[in-house]
C-alpha cells in the first residue's frame, strides 16, 4: 500500500527548505512587518516595495521624508532584522508619489 496522507503543515516546512525558498520567504516577511516596525508616522509616507538580494526597497512619497529616512536607515534596518531569521543587508529608499490607503 501507499503512504499515509500527511498534514500539509507537517510537510510544508520541509518542502520549502528542500526547494531553497527559506531565504526569500523570510526576507519577504520584511514587507509584511514594515508598518509595524516603523510606526504610523513613517508608515504614512512610505510603502515597502520589494526585496532583492537582501536589500529592502522602500518607496517614499516626499523628498523631506526621503532625507530623514536616510538618517534613520541603520536604526530601521536593525529593528527589522530583530524580527527576521535571515537578515536584510540594507535598505534603499526611492522617491515616488503614491496614494496611501487610509487605515
Amino acid at each position: 500500500m501507499g503512504k499515509e496522507p500527511q498534514k500539509i503543515g507537517n510537510i510544508l516546512p520541509q518542502l520549502i527548505r528542500k526547494m531553497g525558498l527559506e531565504k526569500g520567504i523570510e526576507q519577504y516577511k520584511a514587507l509584511t512587518i514594515w508598518h509595524q516596525v516603523v510606526g504610523k508616522e513613517i508608515s504614512a509616507h512610505t510603502k515597502p516595495g520589494w526585496v532583492n538580494y537582501g536589500i529592502l526597497w522602500v518607496i517614499v512619497d516626499d523628498p523631506i521624508w526621503h532625507q530623514e529616512l536616510e538618517f534613520l536607515k541603520q536604526q530601521i534596518l536593525e529593528k527589522l532584522n530583530q524580527h527576521l531569521q535571515i537578515k536584510l543587508r540594507g535598505i534603499k529608499f526611492i522617491q515616488n508619489k503614491f496614494r496611501q490607503k487610509r487605515r
